[in-house]
C-alpha cells in the first residue's frame, strides 16, 4: 500500500468515526433538552406535531426504509425533530439511536406509540359534515394553548372549529370514530356536549352544541353519526346560554395518566388528517 492510499484510507476512517461521534453528540444533545419531559403529560407529546410527517407514506415504508414499527417512527419523528415525508431519507443507524434513547427514559415507550396509533386508525370521518347545497363551510386553524380567559387564565386545550355562516343548529356534528356516549349534558365553559369513548379508550369531545341528537348516555354510535348541531352555548353557569361567542365546534382529545388524571391532546394534525374525510349532509337549503 502507498503512502498515498494509506493516508486517504485514514482520513476516510476519521470522517467516518467523526460522523458516529457527531451523531452521538446531537442525539443526547436532543436528549438532555427533551427526554426529561417524556411521558403523556409533557407538552412534546401533547402538541402532537405531525406537521413534518406524511403519515400515509410512514405507513407503507418505515418498516422496509428503516426497519422500524411506522408508530414508534412517527413518535420518534415527533421528539428529534424529523422530516418524515416522501423524498427525505435519514440515516438508519441515527433513527434507532433516536428511538432507544426514547426507550431508555420511558419504560412503557407503547404507551404512546399505542395512543398515537388509535389517534391515527380510530379516527375516521372529519366531525362536520359538507351540506350538498354547498353553503360556507367551515375554517380551523391551530389553536392549540391559545389563551382563554372565562374563568380565569388558561390555555385552550382543542380545536375550534368555525362555522362560516354564523347560525347555531345549522352545521350537524357526526362523531369522528366508533364509540360509546360517555357523557352529555351542560359545562359552564361547554356549554352543552356530548362526550365519546373511543373503544380504545380515548375520549372524543364535542363542546358549544346547540342540541342533541336522538341519542342518550350509553349508546354505540359509529363513525359519521350523528351527535348534534353547531352552536355558541356555553360560558355560563346558566344552562342554555348562548351568544357569548360565534358559532364553533370545540373539538378535543383526552387520554389518562396512569394515576387517571385526564390530559389533554392537541387534535389539530388529526383533523387535517381527515379533513378530505368529509360526510355529505342534506342541510342549509332554503
Amino acid at each position: 500500500m502507498t503512502i498515498k492510499l494509506f493516508r486517504q484510507c485514514c482520513v476516510l476512517f476519521f470522517c467516518a468515526f467523526l460522523c458516529v461521534i457527531l451523531s452521538d453528540v446531537t442525539v443526547n444533545r436532543l436528549t438532555q433538552r427533551k427526554m426529561k419531559e417524556l411521558s403523556i403529560t409533557d407538552d412534546t407529546f401533547r402538541k402532537m406535531d405531525l406537521s413534518e410527517i406524511d403519515v400515509d407514506w410512514v405507513l407503507l415504508n418505515a418498516k422496509e426504509q428503516y426497519e422500524m414499527e411506522p408508530y414508534e417512527l412517527m413518535l420518534t419523528a415527533i421528539y428529534f425533530d424529523l422530516d418524515l415525508r416522501e423524498g427525505i431519507t435519514w440515516d438508519k443507524p441515527y433513527i434507532w439511536k433516536c428511538r432507544n434513547k426514547l426507550i431508555q427514559k420511558y419504560d412503557d415507550f407503547s404507551d404512546l406509540t399505542g395512543i398515537l396509533k388509535s389517534l391515527i386508525t380510530e379516527m375516521n370521518y372529519f366531525p362536520i359534515p359538507k351540506s350538498t347545497a354547498n353553503i360556507p363551510y367551515v375554517e380551523y386553524v391551530d389553536s392549540w394553548k391559545f389563551e382563554r380567559t372565562y374563568g380565569g387564565n388558561r390555555f385552550h386545550e382543542g380545536c375550534d372549529v368555525m362555522a362560516l355562516k354564523n347560525v347555531r343548529g345549522l352545521y350537524p356534528v357526526v362523531s369522528v370514530c366508533d364509540g360509546t356516549v360517555a357523557k352529555m349534558g351542560w359545562l359552564e365553559k361547554g356549554g352543552y356536549r356530548v362526550g365519546v369513548l373511543s373503544d380504545t379508550g380515548i375520549y372524543y369531545y364535542y363542546a358549544h352544541l346547540s342540541d342533541y341528537a336522538d341519542i342518550k348516555e350509553g349508546d354505540r354510535v359509529r363513525a359519521g353519526e350523528l351527535l348534534g348541531f353547531m352552536g355558541d352555548t356555553g360560558y355560563s353557569t346558566v344552562e342554555g346560554t348562548t351568544g357569548m361567542f360565534d358559532v364553533h365546534l370545540h373539538f378535543g382529545i383526552y387520554v389518562h395518566d396512569r394515576n387517571g388524571n385526564e390530559i389533554s391532546l392537541n387534535p389539530y394534525y388529526f383533523l387535517r388528517r381527515i379533513d378530505d374525510n368529509s360526510l355529505y349532509f342534506e342541510y342549509g337549503r332554503n
